[in-house]
């Protein structure tokens, strides 16, 4: 299960989430902690599976979104609350 090819469809699946649903979803002010990856940061969740949820932090300037840094519950979910 921990082939590239499974790692790839995984990065797939993950932006293909934030493609279409991006402008759709609750977005909420990312915590300070993430503030050395930009400021002015929003964040949206994605649960990939029961144990693990990705936290995606960007900034939206017009109708563009600039992704600015990508984490999950096992490694930084502590600072998320």
């Amino acid at each position: 299960m921990g082939s590239i090819e499974h790692a790839k469809q995984y990065v797939v699946r993950l932006r293909e989430y934030i493609e279409r649903n991006n402008s759709y979803l609750h977005r909420k002010p990312a915590p300070l902690y993430f503030s050395k990856y930009g400021g002015s940061m929003e964040y949206i969740t994605y649960n990939a599976n029961k144990r693990t949820t990705w936290y995606i932090f960007f900034q939206q300037r017009d109708q563009r979104y600039m992704i600015c840094y990508i984490t999950n519950n096992h490694v930084e979910g502590q600072h998320i609350r």
